[in-house]
């Protein structure tokens, strides 16, 4: 299913100072994620930011922050974003796609993945932009989303689906994003 940035919504999940240490390929996680982000303002896609515990686990890292800009930032203890309505209220009407970035891949990526499908939505997984603990949770992960429906995919490869073609300001915007993120 080709991905369009209409009825599609971004979920930016668990990015926290706290838990960053221990994240797999955290450098490489947070440029390609940032990158993500800007460019999906670019496109005008809506985005969602989520902290798991804040209370324990602290707030979403600068880079993030300030990538995201202004956004709607909701804490849970659940792993599942599904599990928390205020949450899933907030979607736009008529999302029926969702991008979902951030950690960790094997908890609450996977859990909200597998909830998301189930609800019928569609769902897209950016494997540039979700991490885990190891390698191994990471992968494994990705795998369970893949076998449950989830597409996979890359940052570059969803945001060049949803431009659709090379020109105009915002392709030129997302081509210097990605120029960025070879550096």
């Amino acid at each position: 299913m080709r991905l369009t940035k209409n009825h599609t919504a971004a979920f930016i999940v668990d990015y926290q100072d706290k838990i960053l240490p221990a994240i797999y390929g955290k450098d490489e996680l947070l440029k390609n994620s940032t990158i993500l982000i800007r460019g999906l303002k670019a496109l005008e896609v809506p985005m969602i930011m989520t902290t798991q515990y804040a209370k324990g686990l602290g707030d979403n890292t600068q880079v993030i922050r300030d990538a995201a800009g202004e956004l709607p930032v909701f804490d849970k203890n659940y792993f599942s974003i599904m599990d928390v309505d205020e949450i899933m209220k907030a979607l736009p009407a008529g999302t029926q796609n969702i991008i979902l970035m951030g950690i960790e891949t094997h908890i609450c990526i996977q859990q909200t993945a597998i909830d998301l499908l189930a609800n019928g939505y569609q769902v897209y997984i950016p494997v540039d932009c979700v991490s885990a603990g190891s390698k191994e949770d990471h992968e494994t992960g990705l795998l369970r989303m893949r076998q449950e429906g989830a597409w996979m995919s890359t940052s570059e490869s969803l945001m060049m689906e949803m431009l659709r073609q090379a020109s105009g300001p915002v392709f030129k915007e997302i081509s210097n994003l990605l120029k960025e993120r070879r550096r």
